[in-house]
């Protein structure tokens, strides 16, 4: 595709770039020069993610070894959803937090009851 646009290119374009982390827009001037490169490209960032990517499936693997449930007792969740979020990069999306889930269930169960004790009185139920 580089090299496609390096052909092609006679004058100098815009680009549009969105930065992944904050969403904001910025525009760059881009030219025939700025394409053309001399040397070697090294993806030496993909070793980092196969790495990554390692470790999820042998903490899974491991998991649902026999020997998971013997070492159960002694992880800590927290800790361990802090390796789960870092290595898949979900910490911008704020998924994770100390009890959440029955911070949330607890929510649920108190609009159920509302639900109930209102159909209750109103005698008018779905």
């Amino acid at each position: 595709m580089v090299e496609t646009a390096k052909r092609n290119l006679s004058v100098k374009d815009v680009l549009r770039v969105v930065d992944t982390d904050t969403g904001a827009v910025s525009f760059q001037d881009i030219t025939k020069e700025d394409l053309t490169a001399k040397g070697k490209l090294r993806p030496v960032g993909a070793r980092h993610y196969a790495s990554q990517a390692q470790l999820v499936q042998n903490l899974t693997q491991l998991f649902n070894s026999p020997l998971g449930q013997i070492i159960q007792p002694d992880l800590s969740r927290k800790e361990l959803t802090k390796l789960i979020e870092e290595i898949m990069g979900l910490s911008r999306y704020k998924l994770f937090k100390d009890n959440i889930a029955i911070v949330e269930q607890k929510e649920t169960q108190s609009l159920i009851n509302e639900s109930t004790n209102a159909c209750k009185q109103n005698s008018k139920c779905l």
